[in-house]
């Protein structure tokens, strides 16, 4: 689930997601994919996603951004 966003384009664009293991603060970059019709515009707190990542210099970097039902 997003707990809050920070986007802004003379910044690096990130959000911060609530995991198993804590609050865990993911970067955008211009390779990350956003599916289910997802933008860096539609994103809000509260939101459930699933969010694949890679870690550069101890960042999680996203690679993936998909909507998550409570079904799932």
């Amino acid at each position: 689930m997003i707990v809050s966003t920070d986007f802004d384009v003379s910044e690096s664009d990130s959000f911060v997601i609530k995991t198993l293991q804590g609050n865990k603060t993911i970067f955008i970059t211009q390779r990350t994919e956003f599916d289910d019709h997802l933008t860096l515009n539609n994103l809000y707190v509260g939101m459930l996603v699933e969010v694949e990542t890679y870690l550069v210099n101890g960042q999680y970097m996203a690679i993936e951004i998909e909507q998550e039902s409570d079904n799932d």
